[in-house]
């Protein structure tokens, strides 16, 4: 299968309905190369959808990737919070700093299952301040921010916790 700006992207070999990219240079990670996994693409059938999603995601910068920070060193400080500085090994006191304790891994690409339906970019990975569940930042329509949370898979602060849409937010 094809998909454009990916190009052909193959059929996972362990989970059925994902299809990946090859390694794919993402401006808003200052260059660094990652798989695309796209999750039931083929059954949706709109791949349009996809496409413009992936496509806004590759036009983001670095520059946009900054805009994100304050959201990003928010959900580090709301952790600090719940869990105190004692169990922490680490103090980000400078918001710039908070990208040198995040490590971004995957991407995935699906269909929000629930509300608007549109396709949103999760980008996931591990964090230095929650070594367990990590880091998601998602961009709907892959490039309208829309949340930056722990993995726990789900698209936004509405889908995770059940509330209306009027009670959206970025970061718990």
């Amino acid at each position: 299968m094809n998909i454009e700006p990916l190009g052909s992207i193959y059929r996972d070999d362990d989970i059925e309905e994902w299809f990946e990219s090859e390694p794919i240079s993402i401006p808003f990670l200052d260059g660094r190369q990652l798989t695309f996994i796209l999750e039931n693409v083929e059954e949706d059938g709109r791949l349009e959808e996809f496409s413009s999603a992936v496509t806004k995601f590759l036009a983001l910068t670095v520059q946009d990737r900054d805009s994100v920070t304050p959201y990003v060193f928010r959900y580090y400080s709301n952790y600090v919070a719940a869990v105190g500085t004692d169990e922490l090994e680490i103090k980000i006191e400078n918001p710039a700093h908070v990208w040198r304790h995040v490590q971004l891994f995957q991407i995935h690409v699906s269909r929000r299952p629930f509300g608007d339906a549109s396709v949103h970019i999760q980008i996931c990975g591990n964090c230095d301040w929650d070594r367990e569940h990590g880091i998601q930042i998602v961009f709907r329509e892959g490039n309208v921010l829309r949340r930056v949370s722990m993995q726990d898979g789900h698209l936004t602060y509405c889908d995770a916790f059940n509330v209306p849409e009027s009670e959206d937010r970025i970061v718990q």
